[in-house]
């Protein structure tokens, strides 16, 4: 595969209210491209083949949505929170909002934090737009995760039953001479305190007893972010539990035991 060429094909995507079909003898697709490019229609790749293909080079491309056949929007947070990714889900949310304002847009979100000042760009942004932003955490959403979490809006802020969230005040990272030591400190404090005043305005929580819970790291997974108010909902699974037959030691091949590295298992030494 060329790498050169298929990077060059990343400035050509774009997003499509109409979404132009392409279909000959030579390649019939049957369905639209929204994602159309050169490289794409020379390799008769469908819209998930030519972005499995890009993500297997280990390009990330902003394709946003599908516009053209879904009712909303989709943005993903799935690396720290830091400028770079800060830029690419602003410049996704402002084109969303020029596009169509109404339009709801969901905002995946599975990260462990990352720079404050990148956060709190993303998060004015969110509060910038009037489109309403159906947060959903997937994986994970800690230290700055967990504010973009709760900035959702109201009634729309989920998690997957297995997503891990985690709250606590910010890191100083002050450093330096005594006098600008002091002056860091001083105004960390303070961004410190805005970043408690956004969570307690759409959480509920007063300011004080926030302080006081993320003072240190609070982990919780879905039930107990549900139970706080940084979520609405978990998002339940659309399959049915498994069933599988019940197994115990007994159960076990007979020579289970028998092989390297197994003596120091516990249910081996019985």
């Amino acid at each position: 595969m060329n790498k050169q060429k298929i990077a060059g094909a990343l400035g050509a995507i774009f997003i499509s209210t109409a979404a132009p079909a392409y279909a000959d003898e030579n390649c019939p697709l049957d369905k639209p491209l929204t994602q159309f490019t050169e490289y794409q229609k020379e390799n008769c790749l469908e819209d998930a083949q030519f972005v499995e293909q890009l993500a297997s080079m280990g390009f990330v491309p902003d394709v946003g949505a599908d516009a053209g056949e879904k009712d909303v929007f989709t943005v993903r947070l799935n690396d720290a929170v830091s400028d770079i990714s800060a830029k690419k889900i602003i410049e996704q949310l402002l084109k969303f909002a020029k596009e169509d304002p109404t339009r709801e847009i969901e905002f995946y979100i599975n990260t462990g934090g990352g720079s404050v000042s990148a956060g709190f760009a993303i998060y004015d942004a969110m509060q910038a737009i009037p489109n309403d932003i159906r947060t959903i955490c997937t994986g994970r959403s800690m230290s700055m995760g967990i504010l973009l979490m709760a900035a959702g809006t109201e009634g729309k802020r989920q998690a997957t039953p297995n997503c891990g969230l985690m709250a606590h005040q910010i890191s100083s990272g002050a450093s330096g001479n005594i006098e600008d030591t002091s002056i860091s400190l001083a105004y960390n404090k303070e961004t410190n305190a805005r970043m408690l005043q956004i969570i307690a305005d759409h959480t509920g929580w007063d300011q004080d007893v926030l302080r006081d819970i993320m003072s240190h790291n609070v982990y919780m997974y879905a039930e107990e972010a549900l139970e706080m108010g940084f979520i609405d909902s978990i998002r339940q699974p659309v399959k049915t539990a498994p069933s599988p037959i019940a197994r115990t030691a007994q159960d076990l091949p007979a020579d289970f035991c028998d092989k390297e590295g197994r003596d120091a298992l516990r249910i081996c030494m019985d």
